[in-house]
């Protein structure tokens, strides 16, 4: 009888604990608009910017690129409105965006790499230094899990269709091509707990059960000598 109120009150404890919060969490999405954007002055505009939205292997790419031209920098490759629905109450720990990208002379390098916020370009400019992969696509990560790019976000600025990546490139007689930009958002749900220690709803969840447990163990003790006298 003991074991079986035992096992009950285990369960129940288990089930009344409060939850504790989740951490880890993440979702990946990709744009539902990439387009040129020129940023003044002379530069080469993306073809097919729309390409840069799946990865399918047609390319966002400057058509007039490796035609002879000399040194040149891109326009922005823009996109944005990724779809994202983090829920309100979550707070943003990190963003990584991964470029899909390759360039058959590997001449090219990033000239900026920026998240948009509102539309416009926010935080640090991420550029990458080693050159687009040669013929067959090389998939760049930018940022991290625990990297907020030196701005401050809230759920609604990523859910936001405004939102978004701006990307320009850097060549001499090369052909930069964009298949694919996604972007990760990583995020939690609650206070993750200092290292060695437990969350506050397993806290609260350990003390209540603790306490079935003391009343479990004083009503077994009672019924047993109840049944002595």
């Amino acid at each position: 009888m003991r074991q079986r109120l035992t096992h009950f009150l285990l369960v129940l404890g288990c089930s009344f604990g409060i939850a504790a919060p989740l951490w880890g969490l993440s979702q990946v999405r990709s744009a539902s608009s990439c387009t040129n954007q020129r940023s003044g002055g002379f530069f080469m505009n993306w073809g097919s910017a729309a390409n840069a939205a799946t990865s399918d292997d047609p390319y966002a790419f400057p058509p007039n690129a490796g035609s002879g031209i000399g040194p040149f920098t891109t326009a922005f490759l823009r996109c944005d409105n990724y779809g994202f629905s983090i829920p309100s109450a979550a707070i943003i720990e990190g963003i990584q965006v991964r470029v899909e990208r390759n360039d058959p002379f590997e001449e090219t390098v990033d000239d900026t790499l920026q998240l948009l916020k509102a539309g416009l370009s926010s935080g640090h400019n991420k550029v990458d230094t080693s050159t687009y992969s040669p013929f067959v696509d090389g998939v760049h990560a930018y940022g991290g899990s625990n990297d907020l790019w030196n701005v401050s976000w809230a759920p609604s600025d990523i859910n936001a269709s405004s939102f978004g990546v701006i990307l320009a490139a850097f060549g001499f007689d090369s052909v930069p091509r964009v298949d694919h930009i996604a972007i990760e958002a990583f995020y939690t749900l609650g206070t993750a707990p200092e290292p060695g220690l437990p969350s506050a709803g397993a806290s609260r969840g350990l003390v209540l059960l603790l306490a079935l447990l003391g009343g479990a163990s004083l009503y077994a003790r009672g019924r047993w000598r109840g049944r002595g006298s």
